[in-house]
């Protein structure tokens, strides 16, 4: 019950459901017990043979008769409660009335207008983290194929995406503002600086694709359309940049250096085929095989899609001190192999 004091509505009617289960079986088995006590008691005993013995031996038995009978009175009262599921549920609609607040957007892991606990406050804020970064990656993801097989039908879902990014920003910045003035166990304290620079890479990368949804809409009206050599090498670039985002997250949340390695090779990658790019789309235009405008869209969204991966750079670095020894290491590292990253 009190952990769901934070909690929207239906996990107020759940934990309802628990404590009325509870009250109500213990009820039933206090009835059961004071009409069949001591038939009930010879029954366990009978489980464990114990009903004979006597010092150590009864001593030893009585544990295995303890959990005997836990396990058939929650059983029983599983049984016995079954058919007034339905009851039981209606019941904490009478106890918790109405529907939550919000009929729009809404934080799933972290109360907006009740008090927190210290010691969750930062795993639910990056649970909420991990909600954002995904729908974000989501968003890119519909942007670009959308853009590439010029598609404006998916614009009224990423406009949608995108405002609800933007909640999730203010929503989580202005909740980490808040328990920012209270005191936090000493190693979530120090999350607080990377969570709030981290939602920002991450309204970032919601925004990055929202531009790359107004060129879909430049290329419907203006005609335009990319080549199948353009698709290709676009969806290879975004299938690294796909990549660093997942590796990066994973590495910020769990705060493991296990993927740093990949990351920086990743980075590294992207920032060559982005390069690659560019001076192949001049050269296109050279030889009058793009046409400029149809170019220059084309050059915007490398460009933007190299951006995202800086931002996934970000990302897991926000984690890192900048004189560790290991990271110069891997920064120092010299192959790098594209075969590994592009599918």
């Amino acid at each position: 019950m009190i952990a769901s004091l934070g909690g929207k509505k239906n996990a107020k009617r759940a934990a309802y459901i628990h404590f009325l289960f509870n009250v109500f079986g213990s009820l039933a088995i206090v009835i059961v017990l004071q009409l069949f006590m001591s038939q009930i008691e010879y029954g366990i005993m009978a489980l464990t043979n114990s009903q004979n013995l006597t010092g150590a031996a009864l001593n030893e038995a009585m544990a295995r008769n303890v959990a005997n009978a836990h396990t058939i009175f929650k059983v029983f009262q599983v049984i016995i409660l079954y058919p007034f599921a339905k009851w039981i549920v209606k019941a904490t609609y009478v106890l918790v009335p109405g529907d939550d607040e919000s009929k729009g957007f809404s934080l799933q892991y972290i109360s907006e207008k009740v008090g927190f606990s210290a010691t969750t406050a930062i795993p639910q804020v990056i649970h909420e983290v991990e909600r954002m970064a995904e729908l974000s990656r989501k968003n890119l993801n519909l942007a670009v194929n959308s853009l590439l097989d010029v598609d404006t039908s998916t614009q009224d879902e990423i406009t949608k995406n995108e405002e609800h990014i933007d909640y999730l920003n203010h929503a989580i910045f202005e909740y980490l503002n808040h328990i920012n003035q209270s005191p936090l166990p000493e190693e979530d304290s120090r999350m607080i600086g990377p969570l709030f620079h981290v939602i920002a890479d991450i309204e970032r990368i919601g925004d990055h694709a929202r531009s790359i949804g107004n060129i879909t809409l430049t290329c419907e009206r203006k005609k335009y359309r990319f080549t199948h050599e353009h698709k290709v090498e676009i969806r290879e670039l975004l299938t690294m940049v796909n990549s660093e985002l997942e590796l990066s997250l994973e590495m910020f949340t769990q705060k493991s250096l296990d993927h740093l390695n990949e990351i920086l090779k990743l980075e590294e990658l992207i920032d060559r085929k982005e390069d690659r790019l560019q001076k192949a789309y001049l050269t296109d235009i050279k030889r009058k095989e793009t046409a400029p405008r149809e170019g220059m869209l084309y050059s915007d969204l490398a460009a933007a899609l190299e951006r995202v991966g800086d931002h996934a750079t970000n990302i897991a670095f926000s984690i890192l001190n900048d004189d560790s020894e290991e990271i110069n290491r891997l920064i120092e590292e010299e192959h790098v192999d594209p075969s590994d990253y592009i599918l």
